[in-house]
């Protein structure tokens, strides 16, 4: 199972991820991604992940997940050369 999307919250927001708890893992840590770069929004110059892709075991436990958060919006040069106010993420699972 995936869960994706814009949840507009921190991950470590228990009060929205709890349901998750022993059920699902961030795709950003099972893929090993470094910290600094799980950011998919930028606030004041500050870097947040409000985009998550959470995964059951069975897909963790498989090989070659990747994961890539792929920064164009958030370092446009100018906010009417973005295509979001997110960047997107891109990630690699084997399903079957």
């Amino acid at each position: 199972m995936l869960v994706a999307g814009d949840c507009n919250e921190y991950a470590q927001t228990h009060a929205v991820f709890a349901p998750f708890d022993d059920l699902l893992t961030e795709l950003d840590v099972a893929a090993g991604v470094p910290a600094a770069e799980r950011y998919t929004y930028l606030f004041d110059q500050n870097s947040q992940q409000l985009d998550h892709v959470f995964a059951s075991a069975a897909i963790v436990a498989r090989e070659g997940i990747a994961v890539e958060h792929v920064h164009v919006n958030s370092w446009a040069a100018s906010e009417s050369a973005r295509a979001s106010d997110h960047d997107p993420s891109v990630a690699r699972v084997q399903v079957c």
